[in-house]
């Protein structure tokens, strides 16, 4: 048997093991990072959702005690803002940022007047408009006793929701 060929042999296995559980270990820590980075995106998205529906729930406390019951048309026709048209669009509104990505504040609601302004609350913002159904439409007139409630939530990084 010749050990002149065998030399180094368990040096090139060694390195060869070695390159395969770096390799592992690579992978790993990718896939670690992905999972943490996915599960912060899921919290930020559950985080707006509530925040969306807190801002819901603290406009339908102000609307029942400013109305109670009977018509909405007073109402209606006090957040239509100055030119008496409700053409709030939850598509058009958008969040400002600081320059460390925190949220702060609300635009693109035009002259409509938020039932609930923007309001920190948790780590993000909510805020509520009330609008018309879309029996009545932009008419601040209520004919049906049913109006709209659109609460947003905002949080860090974008994060953004809308609920009716």
């Amino acid at each position: 048997m010749n050990h002149r060929q065998e030399t180094g042999s368990a040096l090139v296995m060694a390195i060869f093991v070695l390159a395969l559980i770096s390799g592992m270990g690579i992978a790993l820590l990718s896939l670690s990072s992905h999972e943490v980075k996915m599960s912060q995106a899921d919290m930020r998205s559950k985080q707006v959702f509530y925040l969306a529906e807190a801002g819901m729930e603290a406009g339908r406390a102000t609307l029942l005690i400013l109305n109670g019951s009977g018509s909405f048309s007073d109402d209606l026709t006090t957040y239509a803002g100055p030119d008496g048209v409700l053409d709030f669009d939850a598509d058009a509104l958008q969040a400002t940022y600081d320059t460390d990505g925190n949220v702060t504040g609300l635009t693109g609601y035009g002259d409509d007047v938020p039932l609930i302004n923007p309001t920190a609350f948790g780590g993000g913002w909510y805020a509520a408009f009330l609008t018309n159904d879309t029996v009545n439409g932009t008419s601040p007139n209520d004919t049906n006793n049913r109006v709209v409630m659109t609460g947003i939530g905002l949080a860090s990084e974008n994060s953004f929701e809308i609920g009716q």
